[in-house]
């Protein structure tokens, strides 16, 4: 919703879709489909990555913002949970965050234009998926540190 659109609210509740993670598991995807072609070579493992499939499985990504459109959801949200740096370092993947985050939105996007292109008139939204990384952090620290307020802004890839 942006702006002065004042045209999205109606007497009946809008609807958000439902957790990603949960429906990537009915998926039983293994190592493989996490890596991909691009991961092959990682040192680490990749299975639980969830947001790296926009990359190495978006045919599963985009078939399930399918299936919350076709389900009736207003708004759907991006498969970006983690993906920004400090998560993604876990998985030796902070380089792919942009890409990650880019390609999340792409696939959300499609699936909201392709809902419209076969007749459905609903406005839908995309919207995206943030975790807070310095939560963790925090948690594992016995003590904040000065370097809390820099891994919170390079996080997220914020200049």
């Amino acid at each position: 919703m942006t702006g002065n659109d004042t045209t999205t609210h109606t007497a009946a509740p809008l609807i958000m879709d439902g957790a990603m993670g949960s429906l990537i598991q009915e998926y039983g995807l293994g190592e493989e489909d996490f890596r991909g072609s691009r991961l092959r070579d990682s040192r680490v493992q990749m299975k639980g990555n969830n947001d790296v499939l926009s990359l190495t499985r978006p045919d599963i990504i985009l078939d399930i913002h399918r299936r919350y459109l076709r389900a009736g959801a207003d708004f759907i949200i991006t498969d970006t949970f983690s993906a920004q740096r400090i998560s993604q370092q876990e998985y030796m993947a902070g380089d792919m965050v942009e890409e990650m985050n880019r390609e999340a939105v792409r696939l959300a996007r499609q699936a909201v234009d392709e809902m419209a292109a076969a007749g459905d008139t609903r406005r839908r939204y995309v919207m995206g998926d943030a975790y807070k990384p310095h939560a963790v952090h925090e948690r594992r620290c016995q003590r904040p540190s000065s370097a809390q307020r820099d891994i919170r802004r390079d996080g997220y890839g914020i200049p």
